[in-house]
């Protein structure tokens, strides 16, 4: 890892709002490997989220 090149894991996933009560979320995280989380840390510069804007949207019914 070189801080400037990124590879994408895993397939595109379509979030949406599901059920009235519950919607998708979405996390960045890391977990060491080594013992009780010796040596391991994460840093995000930052995150970019495209798509439709839903904090306008009232509660889906479906």
């Amino acid at each position: 890892m070189d801080g400037k090149n990124f590879i994408p894991f895993g397939n595109k996933l379509n979030m949406g709002l599901g059920y009235a009560w519950t919607a998708n979320r979405f996390a960045l995280f890391h977990y060491s490997t080594k013992e009780a989380g010796v040596n391991g840390y994460v840093d995000f510069n930052w995150f970019r989220f495209s798509g439709e804007d839903f904090s306008k949207v009232k509660n889906y019914i479906f």
